[in-house]
C-alpha cells in the first residue's frame, strides 16, 4: 500500500474522530431531552423524537464501522490497542491531538452509556408502576411479541 494512501486513510481517521466527538455532543443532549419527554410522560413527543436519535445511531455505527475497516486497512487491530499503536505512529503534534481527540470520544462514549443506562432505568420503572395499576403480570405482553 502506498505512503500517500495510508496517509489518506489516516487523514479520513481523523475526521472521523472530529465528527464522531461532535457527534456524540448531539447524542448525549438527546439523551438528556429524551429523559425529560420520559419524565413528562410524553408519548407523542418521544414518538417524533425518536426517529432523529435513531438516523444518530446509524451514523454512529456508520462511522464506527468505517474506523475498524480504516484500521485493518492499515494494518492494525480494530481496537483500543490499535488506535493507540496509530496514535503512537503518528507525528508528536499529530499524536498529541489524535491522542485528545480519542480520549475525548471515549469520556463522551461513557456519559453517553451511563445516560442511556439511567434512560432505561426509567423507563423499566414507569413500564412497572403502568402494570402494578393495570394490574398486569410483569414482563412484556405476549401482543407485543
Amino acid at each position: 500500500m502506498s505512503q500517500s494512501s495510508n496517509k489518506e486513510k489516516i487523514r479520513q481517521l481523523i475526521v472521523d474522530l472530529q465528527q464522531d466527538v461532535k457527534s456524540y455532543g448531539e447524542l448525549r443532549a438527546s439523551l438528556d431531552q429524551q429523559r425529560s419527554l420520559l419524565i413528562a410522560h410524553d408519548n407523542q413527543g418521544l414518538q417524533a423524537f425518536n426517529p432523529q436519535q435513531q438516523q444518530l445511531f446509524e451514523v454512529l455505527a456508520q462511522r464506527a464501522a468505517q474506523r475498524v475497516q480504516l484500521l485493518a486497512q492499515l494494518g492494525l487491530k480494530a481496537d483500543e490497542k490499535g488506535m493507540q499503536t496509530l496514535i503512537s505512529r503518528l507525528p508528536p503534534d499529530l499524536s498529541t491531538r489524535v491522542n485528545q481527540l480519542w480520549s475525548q470520544l471515549h469520556q463522551l462514549l461513557l456519559a453517553c452509556k451511563i445516560q442511556n443506562e439511567c434512560n432505561g432505568r426509567l423507563l423499566a420503572g414507569q413500564m412497572e408502576l403502568i402494570r402494578s395499576l393495570l394490574q398486569q403480570p410483569a414482563g412484556y405482553p405476549a401482543s407485543t411479541l
